[in-house]
């Protein structure tokens, strides 16, 4: 369970734009269960979860991305043997 540190920790993590071991809804429930934290992080709340779907949709992209071009790599082998 997240405590108030771990809140800040995460928080700070999102900022920097580094990794965090919690998740966004050990977030979301801390700050459901404890006031001062909702009152100190909970106008970012929104835009964490916005920016994290919008990085899970960027991975998609990229997962994407990287399948074409390996097909057409395949499909350019295929035509120049």
């Amino acid at each position: 369970m997240m405590k108030c540190e771990d809140a800040r920790a995460y928080v700070d993590a999102w900022e920097a734009g580094e990794p965090s071991p919690w998740k966004p809804g050990d977030f979301s429930a801390h700050l459901s269960a404890c006031p001062r934290c909702e009152s100190r992080y909970g106008a970012l709340a929104g835009a964490m979860e916005r920016d994290g779907a919008m990085e899970r949709t960027a991975d998609a992209a990229r997962a994407r991305n990287a399948a074409d071009i390996a097909l057409s790599n395949t499909v350019m082998e295929a035509i120049s043997r």
